[in-house]
């Protein structure tokens, strides 16, 4: 049997399909670091909110955290007895002493969640409290209180707050 070797019109077409795959798969691979960075500071905002949540309720102690802009973290701090701030919150029934005896669990106590590098943000947009801090408070029976936040992660732009029922964290990308 005789080779047949390929015509330039062939190598023009598998040129042209190269150049198309490439066109469209580079700018995917691209965003790949991007997307991890932001997917990355999300998740290290919420592990923070859900874990001070958490640790309120199962140590019957409210807890806040408070953004610390420099330092790039939140910081843990026991809630004062000072609850005028949060005005919307009714505080829960009193324990009885057996009650908070029982309930009293061994947890692992951080003071601080350090927060990706890659955010950027942006509290005098959202509004200080009037401490001149954006924090949230987790109360012992679930309930949470705080101001939305807006940062910025990546280019895009993000608005975090607090289920006031459930202290959840409540991300949504803002247009």
């Amino acid at each position: 049997m005789k080779s047949h070797p390929f015509t330039f019109l062939e190598i023009i077409v598998v040129a042209m399909i190269m150049v198309l795959v490439a066109v469209f798969a580079i700018p995917q691979v691209a965003k790949t670091p991007r997307r991890l960075e932001v997917e990355g500071a999300l998740s290290s905002i919420r592990q923070a909110v859900r874990e001070v949540g958490m640790r309120a309720r199962a140590t019957g102690t409210p807890l806040l955290l408070v953004l610390d802009e420099e330092a790039g973290e939140f910081k843990v701090e026991q809630l004062s007895d000072n609850l005028a701030k949060w005005q919307d919150w009714q505080p829960p029934v009193k324990k009885t002493e057996e009650a908070a005896a029982a309930s009293v669990v061994a947890f692992q106590s951080k003071t601080s969640y350090p927060i990706s590098g890659g955010v950027e943000w942006l509290p005098a947009e959202t509004g200080l409290d009037q401490y001149d801090s954006v924090s949230f408070a987790f109360f012992e029976d679930g309930q949470a209180a705080g101001k939305p936040l807006r940062f910025r992660v990546g280019g895009r732009y993000y608005q975090m707050d607090v289920d006031c029922l459930t202290g959840a964290p409540l991300i949504e990308e803002l247009e």
